[in-house]
């Protein structure tokens, strides 16, 4: 046993490196600092992060979704000429293939100059 124990080299770690003594006082009163897991106070502080988005996502989709009628039937479209469209799909088309190299999409959906949609899977 002494000889194997020689021949394993160990180094140990120190684990209060994941503990940090919080300063709080839940109460109001003055108490003896409490050790926090680090790990847990990443991931309530990540918690609290994403209830924060998910809340902003909810009010602007709301409001997004109220004024749909408002801005869908607006007057003051601006229309595109036929070349600008192209141009602007031939861009989109640029920006699916590269997506798409990516590994980000599975599907690329192409604008032809045949003035047709074409897809290739």
């Amino acid at each position: 046993m002494q000889d194997l124990r020689g021949s394993v080299v160990a180094h140990l770690i120190e684990a209060q490196r994941l503990l940090r003594l919080s300063a709080a006082y839940p109460s109001g009163y003055p108490a003896r600092p409490r050790n926090v897991y680090r790990v847990l106070d990443c991931a309530s502080d990540l918690g609290a992060r994403i209830n924060d988005t998910m809340a902003r996502y909810g009010q602007q989709s709301q409001r997004l979704d109220q004024s749909f009628p408002q801005r869908l039937l607006a007057p003051e479209l601006t229309t595109l000429s036929a070349d600008d469209l192209k141009l602007r799909m031939e861009g989109l088309d640029t920006k699916r293939a590269e997506l798409k190299d990516l590994g980000l999409l599975s599907c690329r959906i192409c604008w032809r100059s045949s003035k047709r949609l074409s897809s290739t899977c």
